[in-house]
């Protein structure tokens, strides 16, 4: 995944590795953490993933989530404690 420095508007010189098929994207509120979604539709046995990625540092947490097969969408809501 690239990412670009909006105040510069130059693309990043590194990447971020996401896995395959990135599709969809979803920020937090806080703008900490992006989520990235992963369809695998190559087969329906390996299931779909979401991976997280720290906005600051522009780091990937190293386990993706496993959200099953076929998923197409993404939504982020407000924590309620």
């Amino acid at each position: 995944m690239s990412t670009i420095d909006v105040n510069a508007r130059t693309k990043n010189p590194g990447d971020i590795a996401v896995g395959p098929s990135p599709l969809e994207l979803a920020l937090t509120p806080d703008g900490k953490t992006l989520f990235v979604t992963h369809n695998n539709e190559v087969t329906e046995s390996v299931p779909s993933t979401v991976s997280t990625i720290d906005v600051n540092t522009r780091t990937k947490n190293p386990d993706d989530i496993a959200v099953g097969s076929g998923s197409l969408g993404l939504a982020i809501t407000p924590c309620r404690r």
